[in-house]
């Protein structure tokens, strides 16, 4: 496994749980997408650069308290992607669902270039992505 790129990723990680955009920003290219909706049904529900980051946080602050992605695992698909199995934990502002309760697998898959991150997709169930990459779980 690239240490170099996990590592990196891990640096996106911690960035992107503090909601530190400095921090998280210098991890990706200038036009860097995030596909927080499913893989399966993106459309055009993306964030690009830092002022789709910020508006993203503004969504997601606004629907949840504290939500943090746990990362479980960390799998190298090839050179430049690393497939991450995740949680969440959150709590719904209005609902008061408790996601930690749910612990749904799901995974994102990092798309990674001489050094940063170019693109994350957030694949909501675990299995889905399995298929789409053609992956054995």
């Amino acid at each position: 496994m690239s240490q170099a790129n996990v590592e990196m990723v891990k640096r996106w990680v911690a960035a992107f749980n503090r909601r530190d955009l400095d921090a998280l920003m210098e991890t990706v290219i200038p036009d860097f997408a995030f596909l927080p909706a499913m893989a399966d049904t993106i459309d055009g529900n993306s964030f690009q650069r830092r002022e789709g980051m910020e508006a993203y946080f503004v969504d997601v602050d606004s629907a949840w308290e504290e939500l943090r992605v746990i990362y479980d695992e960390y799998r190298e698909l090839d050179d430049e992607r690393i497939l991450v199995l995740t949680h969440r934990s959150a709590r719904g502002k209005t609902s008061g669902l408790n996601l930690g309760q749910v612990r749904a697998r799901a995974a994102q898959l990092f798309h990674v270039r001489d050094g940063q991150v170019t693109r994350m997709v957030t694949y909501f169930d675990l299995d889905r992505a399995v298929a789409d990459l053609g992956l054995a779980e």
